[in-house]
């Protein structure tokens, strides 16, 4: 039996494919431009590897060392650039401010500090001249004391050591004799065993004497 297909049922059967495609393409637009989805495809990927950057940029920075915290010293006196403040990392010496200053001017007496003494914020070290007569005076004498300024007993002269409160020539040259013939002290509470010199007179320079 032959089936005759009139001009009209193509026409319908038309209908029905273009629909059929429409509907196709709409569900699955991405048959309709593989390129197009070969490309959102590289872009999320893209993305992934840009979030994957940002966040081990941030984990680097969060495990980064932090900035050693910096303490403010006032130093004065014999150095190249005097009466500036300074700021050094924490655990500094004394002789690190000094250096930061410029260095020790040619007149400046290092045997005077304590070089190897740790700084703190706020601190301000004087540095003294050689030579330099530092007046018998109690400000005067807790100013060096505000500065840190320690006066080593098994090396000073008598100079050094008229500058300690209580300490006039005559106990400073029983100090040297004592060093001359018992040998360097041993801590800064032997300098009592110097005639003389009692637990008053170490109250008055203990904070200011090293050995």
């Amino acid at each position: 039996m032959i089936i005759q297909i009139t001009r009209k049922t193509w026409r319908v059967i038309g209908i029905i494919l273009v629909i059929a495609i429409a509907g196709i393409l709409y569900l699955f637009p991405q048959l309709l431009d593989p390129v197009f989805s070969k490309k959102n495809d590289t872009s999320s990927e893209e993305v992934l590897m840009e979030t994957s950057e940002s966040v081990r940029a941030v984990e680097a920075e969060e495990s980064a060392p932090s900035e050693p915290a910096a303490c403010a010293v006032h130093v004065s006196g014999a150095v190249r650039h005097p009466d500036q403040v300074w700021y050094l990392p924490e655990g500094s010496r004394v002789g690190d401010a000094v250096e930061a200053a410029g260095g020790a001017a040619k007149k400046a007496d290092l045997s005077r500090l304590n070089l190897a003494q740790s700084v703190s914020d706020g601190m301000k070290i004087y540095v003294p001249e050689k030579g330099e007569i530092i007046e018998d005076d109690t400000s005067v004498k807790e100013e060096m004391l505000e500065q840190n300024t320690l006066v080593n007993i098994n090396t000073a002269g008598v100079e050094e050591l008229t500058d300690l409160s209580g300490i006039g020539n005559v106990y400073a040259e029983r100090i040297l004799k004592y060093r001359a013939e018992n040998g360097p002290f041993a801590s800064i509470e032997d300098i009592m065993n110097v005639k003389g010199i009692g637990e008053k007179t170490f109250a008055k320079i203990k904070d200011s004497i090293c050995v």
